[in-house]
């Protein structure tokens, strides 16, 4: 008799206390799920712009790469512009049409070659991609697609055909064949 009122006791104070602790612990469940929640907006949106910034970053550094040539020609072309004896023979050598042939030559091939260069820069110009999205990415080459049937379709195996196993060999004789079990249902 008394260890039964010990045990009813014990379960009344185990339900006071769960019954007390409850809204605590649907707290703790609530802010384990929003918890969730944004962990997982998070990681959406990280996985959205990570690709982008390494895209901007990598175009950047070309950019970057691009500058820092251009500015040593600058350097380059201005150094070779402001020697005075350098330029001082160059305009000699045009006026009297003798050694500045060579020079004007030089001269001629760099204004060919800077004019190339822009030409180039045009062609790098961005790019659409069919969903609205602008790059400077090479576009694919569509070669492989051959246009001599009713549909451009592309080739399965490329320029050549498919892999093609040789012809059995005369050591073929000293192979079994092998024999096959029966299905057994």
């Amino acid at each position: 008799m008394k260890c039964e009122e010990q045990l009813m006791e014990k379960e009344l104070l185990l339900d006071q206390v769960t019954r007390l602790s409850q809204p605590i612990r649907d707290q703790l469940e609530n802010g384990q799920q929003e918890r969730l929640q944004m962990a997982k907006k998070a990681r959406d949106k990280k996985d959205k712009v990570t690709p982008r910034l390494m895209a901007v970053a990598a175009e950047l550094s070309m950019r970057q790469a691009q500058a820092l040539a251009l500015e040593q020609e600058v350097r380059e072309r201005k150094e070779q512009v402001s020697t005075p004896p350098a330029a001082a023979r160059r305009l000699e050598g045009f006026s009297k049409g003798g050694p500045g042939a060579q020079e004007r030559e030089e001269v001629n091939r760099t204004q060919i070659h800077m004019h190339a260069c822009t030409i180039r820069e045009g062609e790098e110009a961005w790019n659409q991609l069919p969903g609205g999205v602008f790059t400077t990415a090479e576009p694919r080459p569509n070669a492989y697609i051959h246009s001599q049937g009713r549909l451009p379709l592309p080739r399965p195996y490329g320029a050549p055909g498919p892999f093609k196993p040789t012809e059995p060999g005369a050591n073929m004789r000293h192979i079994r064949k092998p024999r096959l079990k029966p299905i057994e249902k």
